[in-house]
């Protein structure tokens, strides 16, 4: 039995490096931030699984490399603010 990769993983493994598609000038802003937000969310979902005893994929950049990234990325004025309660 051959494992299935999950729709979009593919373009994830050629997409690992924040900085590579940071820096990328053939890709828009807008791009950018959606491939590196895709990026974040499976790391997210790797480091999560890790946690819970399932082997997670060793080549995947850290959560803060690609929040760096972003970072990079958003001027502050567009900084999207976590809700607080009140």
């Amino acid at each position: 039995m051959t494992a299935t990769a999950h729709p979009g993983t593919e373009r994830l493994a050629a997409d690992s490096n924040p900085w590579q598609i940071a820096e990328d000038p053939h890709l828009d802003r807008q791009t950018k931030l959606h491939r590196l937000r895709d990026l974040e969310y499976f790391v997210r979902q790797v480091e999560v699984a890790t946690e819970e005893g399932m082997p997670g994929e060793s080549t995947l950049p850290s959560i803060d490399e690609v929040l760096a990234a972003l970072a990079q990325l958003r001027p502050h004025a567009e900084a999207v603010e976590t809700p607080t309660k009140l």
